[in-house]
């Protein structure tokens, strides 16, 4: 499921160029998606922090 308000507020993006995936190998795929992971990490890391400095 997703957040269709995060959504329609470009929350939710889909990096690189259409089909560039199909292009890339194994390895590269992982990678892309490990940076994913990790920015998306750093992205909540950061929500929650602000949240804790604003109380």
């Amino acid at each position: 499921m997703i957040d269709l308000g995060e959504w329609a507020n470009d929350g939710y993006r889909i990096e690189g160029e259409p089909g560039s995936a199909d292009r890339m190998s194994p390895e590269e795929l992982d990678a892309a998606a490990d940076r994913a992971r990790e920015l998306e990490e750093r992205q909540r890391s950061a929500k929650t922090n602000g949240a804790r400095r604003r109380r």
